[in-house]
């Protein structure tokens, strides 16, 4: 026992009188414990529950805490040139309507405002439908015929301001002619369907 407590203290020592030389073997042990898991990647082997899985998802499962199939079920979309939320849940959902949900899973106060590179989380939904009851369409004629744009304002936000719903934004484009819902200006005065 003595001699082991020896051996420690001497290793430990060394280590800090040679710290440099303790890091490049640590990163050489690293890339060597990479390097062994790649080359069992194609060697899938049986978990516990039956299925087989490689080296590295069991590796990636480890650092991560969760299986491989918690991992594969977030849906992480990367935004793209001329991508709108509108467009992206038409493409994930089938429906546009579900652009709303997208924006609270990713905390975007302003859906005119998504960057090129930007990653989304896609919840799991249901596609939504549009859906008008005759109560809405009595609430729809007594509101004004036409809005002034403010600064800060997005189609989002008009629909949301009056008509009590921002999935109404696209009849607001669609009304007004506008190609793309991101630009609009202050002042503009907006028909309102």
């Amino acid at each position: 026992m003595a001699n082991w407590n020896q051996k420690f203290n001497q290793t430990l020592t060394s280590v800090k009188q040679k710290p440099a030389n303790f890091l490049l073997g640590l990163i050489v042990l690293i890339i060597l414990v990479i390097t062994i898991s790649f080359s069992f990647q194609g060697t899938p082997t049986e978990s516990e529950d039956g299925t087989k899985k490689s080296a590295l998802t069991k590796i990636k499962e480890l650092f991560t805490g969760q299986d491989e199939e918690e991992v594969m079920e977030s849906n992480i979309y990367v935004v793209k040139e001329g991508d709108h939320l509108w467009k992206i849940a038409e493409e994930a959902y089938g429906s546009g309507y579900n652009a709303y949900d997208i924006a609270l899973a990713n905390d975007i106060v302003n859906p005119s405002l998504i960057e090129v590179g930007q990653e989304l989380n896609l919840p799991e939904l249901e596609p939504k439908e549009a859906t008008v009851s005759g109560e809405d369409t009595e609430e729809m004629s007594q509101q004004p015929k036409q809005y002034t744009v403010v600064k800060g304002d997005h189609l989002w936000s008009i629909a949301q301001k009056v008509y009590n719903d921002p999935y109404k934004w696209s009849a607001i484009a669609q009304t007004n002619s506008i190609v793309n819902p991101n630009y609009i200006e202050v002042g503009q005065v907006l028909n309102l369907p």
